[in-house]
């Protein structure tokens, strides 16, 4: 009893193999990989057209920028959102600030 039982599930297990597979995909299915391929449009200038009088905080940043280059200012190459207007200590670590432009360049050389 328990020899025939066997021999049927395996006998079904084998028959589940030898069912037919999926259809193939129409080619104008998009999972098809004779799919042509979908039109990709244009980036948006949408970010560009912002002028630096239209209130944004990021044109208010650019423009405050432009019009303070002349005066230097001074950051931990370490902590670069420690800025000063003039030469000093880090009240964090310490370091000598050095001017923006050299803290940029030169913090994490690892």
């Amino acid at each position: 009893m328990a020899r025939s039982l066997s021999v049927l599930v395996a006998s079904l297990s084998l028959a589940a193999c030898t069912t037919p597979t999926l259809p193939p995909l129409a080619a104008t299915h998009p999972a098809s990989p004779l799919a042509p391929e979908a039109a990709v449009s244009a980036p948006s200038t949408a970010l560009g057209t912002l002028s630096a009088s239209s209130g944004h905080p990021a044109s208010q940043a650019r423009g405050t920028a432009a019009a303070g280059r002349a005066a230097t200012v001074y950051a931990c190459p370490m902590h670069p959102e420690v800025r000063r207007s003039k030469p000093g200590q880090c009240p964090k670590c310490g370091m000598t600030l050095v001017p923006a432009a050299e803290a940029a360049d030169g913090g994490h050389a690892h």
